[in-house]
């Protein structure tokens, strides 16, 4: 009996670890379960809350791309308007305000008074022009060259009340917009003469390098000069306010009292070549472009011959040499 019942306290001891385990491995594996759900919900939220900021990203986009097509078809059709209303007889960039002087324009009645176009406001303002086909004054400049100028008489059916045609050109100068299109068609006028900014850029580089030839052209002839007829170059003292600079400083202000180009160069001070540093630069140019640099003789006499010393320096290979020869 003690046996069995050991036996059976044993099996169901046995039993219980069992449904123990069994109970925290499955609980594990719910809780397990449980994280990577959350992990999965919290992906899916993300990944929802990503596709909704896309999405208005991609509406705002869409938005602003309307928005300027729309504009831009605005643009397109008051441009249309504009060139359909003001018709062909007007001016454009190239020619400029269409100003026509009839001897009598077309009169229209005011009230009791019949008015006309006056070709002496084109005096008082250059920028006006006269449409012949509809009888009606322009500004130039703002039909042209004007930006979101869509509610003025002047830039879009043109000006027909010849009695207050002068009060209206003076106010339509006083604004803004008119201004600045007037700045806009002065400034193309002087693109047109002058070429854009890198053409005249390149204009102005190319006369800088005309006169500084011009100026060096000038000293390399007083350093030739100097150096044939064998001529110290600097003198002692070459200050502003020294008697005696020296001889090339000496021949450049007496060449610059005679020369028109001289009095008119104005260098700049890191480019005036005068320095005593830039006169050896020219005097070695120059000796590299000489053959012989000089020759001295003379003559000795003693009792039974005459004897001859020639004593020759010349430049070979950028360098100096001396030769002397000796005749009996």
């Amino acid at each position: 009996m003690d046996v069995q019942f050991f036996t059976k306290t044993y099996m169901r001891t046995k039993q219980k670890g069992q449904k123990k385990k069994r109970k925290s491995r499955s609980s594990s594996v719910n809780t397990a379960a449980l994280v990577r759900q959350k992990e999965r919900l919290r992906e899916k939220k993300v990944n929802r809350q990503v596709q909704v900021r896309e999405s208005k990203e991609r509406q705002r986009s869409c938005s602003k791309w309307m928005e300027r097509q729309r504009k831009i078809k605005e643009n397109d059709e008051a441009a249309a308007a504009t060139h359909s209303t003001t018709g062909f007889d007007l001016g454009d960039k190239d020619t400029g305000p269409r100003q026509v002087k009839l001897k009598s324009y077309p009169h229209d009645t005011f009230g009791t008074q019949k008015r006309a176009f006056n070709h002496s406001w084109f005096e008082k303002h250059n920028w006006l022009e006269y449409s012949v086909n509809q009888n009606a004054a322009f500004c130039f400049p703002c039909r042209v060259f004007g930006k979101n100028i869509k509610h003025d008489s002047l830039v879009s059916s043109g000006c027909k009340n010849w009695k207050k045609a002068l009060v209206i050109f003076v106010k339509h100068e006083m604004a803004q917009t008119h201004k600045d299109s007037v700045v806009t068609w002065k400034s193309y006028q002087g693109t047109s003469k002058q070429g854009n900014v890198a053409q005249m850029i390149a204009a102005a580089n190319v006369s800088e390098i005309v006169e500084r030839r011009e100026y060096l052209r000038r000293i390399v002839a007083v350093t030739s000069m100097l150096g044939r007829q064998g001529l110290p170059f600097r003198g002692h003292d070459e200050g502003e306010d020294s008697p005696n600079r020296g001889n090339f400083l000496a021949c450049m202000e007496l060449l610059k009292e005679f020369d028109p180009f001289l009095q008119k160069h104005n260098p700049p001070s890191n480019a005036q070549y005068i320095s005593p540093t830039s006169q050896n630069d020219m005097i070695d140019c120059c000796a590299q472009e000489v053959t012989i640099y000089a020759i001295m003789a003379d003559e000795a006499r003693d009792e039974k011959a005459e004897q001859l010393a020639v004593y020759v320096r010349y430049v070979s290979e950028g360098a100096v040499k001396v030769s002397l020869h000796l005749q009996r």
